[in-house]
């Protein structure tokens, strides 16, 4: 009976072994989560790409832009349907801002300011700038109603959006009573 508790327990112990070695190898392959960090509009010198996401009706929240710096050696792929987003090359930083600036403001909701960050990669050299709306907080539920990140992989910036689920319970659940709110 000890000989094949022995061999259940190594049994037990190579497929424990396993499973981690996978998750492991599977954590190493998704990538680099880079955070992007707050910025100066006149930090955006050079030529962009700006992608527009969102803004497809009055009252719509997920809406942001990305000032894509096209010297950088990044491909940027936008984990959203290939509809719900646009791209103007070819633009000086200062006119990249002023759209990106002009697009977030299209709907109806109340917003006190916009965010300029950074999203460089792990040296600090810049692959992107976002722009995003600030709401006032009583008008959507928080401030920031999309929630941005980005994973680096390879070659490739990978743009996460999505709305929060704060902001999506307020919205989408009008009569949603939670969190005290």
């Amino acid at each position: 009976m000890l000989h094949t508790l022995k061999n259940s327990f190594s049994r037990l112990l190579l497929i424990a072994v396993a499973v981690a070695a996978s998750l492991l190898g599977t954590a190493c392959s998704i990538g680099t989560r880079i955070t992007a960090v707050t910025a100066q509009p006149s930090d955006a010198s050079g030529t962009y790409s700006l992608y527009l996401y969102g803004c497809r009706y009055a009252d719509d929240v997920e809406n942001m832009a990305l000032l894509v710096d096209e010297s950088a050696p990044y491909r940027i792929d936008l984990f959203v349907p290939d509809t719900g987003y646009r791209v103007k090359k070819g633009l000086s930083g200062r006119t990249a801002f002023a759209k990106a600036e002009a697009f977030v403001r299209c709907g109806i909701h109340d917003l006190w300011m916009t965010a300029f960050r950074k999203v460089a990669d792990p040296s600090g050299r810049t692959i992107a700038f976002e722009v995003k709306p600030l709401y006032v907080p009583n008008d959507v539920g928080t401030d920031e109603a999309l929630i941005s990140s980005y994973v680096l992989r390879d070659d490739t910036v990978t743009v996460y959006l999505r709305l929060d689920p704060a902001v999506e319970r307020r919205l989408h659940l009008p009569n949603f009573q939670g969190g005290g709110n």
